[in-house]
């Protein structure tokens, strides 16, 4: 028939030698090598590929070749929160502040996941440790918000909500603060 098949079929000079595969054992090896910033870089693209799983495995790799530095634990931490890890992450977090007191974006997270515990009480503690250590972090101001409003704490939940907008006037957290005072204000 003139049609040709549509399924190519190997010539018979193709032989499997001619097929190569990388090797997952040289890639092993690779890695055995690995510095705690080679595992931090490729945890990090294994996170933007949303393969979290993975890039936990790696984050670990990083945070046990790097125990003290604290970027590697927030990481892994950030990553533990998205599979929905709490009491890991928690941890992760934990040893981040232990390690570096005035991280304040660690100490927002801490909060944030305590609220998600359902620790309201720890949540605020960790926010207000956010907020001393600096005191025009916004996530912060948010999320303490929130859990006040939540505890029934009015006033202070509409004064951060104000602060809060104040600060970031645009995005989805800044409308919700803004519905917020519609909720919160005392007349």
């Amino acid at each position: 028939s003139s049609r040709e098949d549509p399924i190519q079929q190997p010539a018979e000079t193709d032989s499997p030698s001619t097929i190569t595969f990388p090797d997952p054992i040289d890639e092993l090896k690779d890695q055995a090598h690995w510095s705690a910033s080679d595992w931090f870089e490729h945890a990090s693209r294994l996170m933007e590929q949303d393969n979290t799983d993975s890039a936990i495995e790696a984050f670990r790799m990083a945070a046990m070749d790097s125990p003290d530095d604290p970027e590697m634990h927030f990481h892994l931490a950030d990553a533990l929160v998205r599979i929905d890890n709490l009491a890991g992450a928690l941890e992760r977090f934990y040893m981040t502040v232990a390690l570096d007191p005035e991280y304040v974006e660690a100490w927002t997270q801490l909060g944030f996941v305590q609220h998600l515990l359902g620790d309201a009480q720890a949540a605020i503690d960790a926010f207000d440790i956010a907020l001393a250590t600096h005191e025009d972090y916004s996530v912060a101001v948010y999320h303490k918000a929130v859990v006040l409003h939540e505890q029934g704490q009015t006033e202070p939940a509409r004064e951060l909500f104000e602060r809060y907008v104040d600060q970031e006037s645009q995005g989805t957290w800044a409308e919700h603060a803004r519905e917020m005072l519609g909720l919160v204000t005392t007349d």
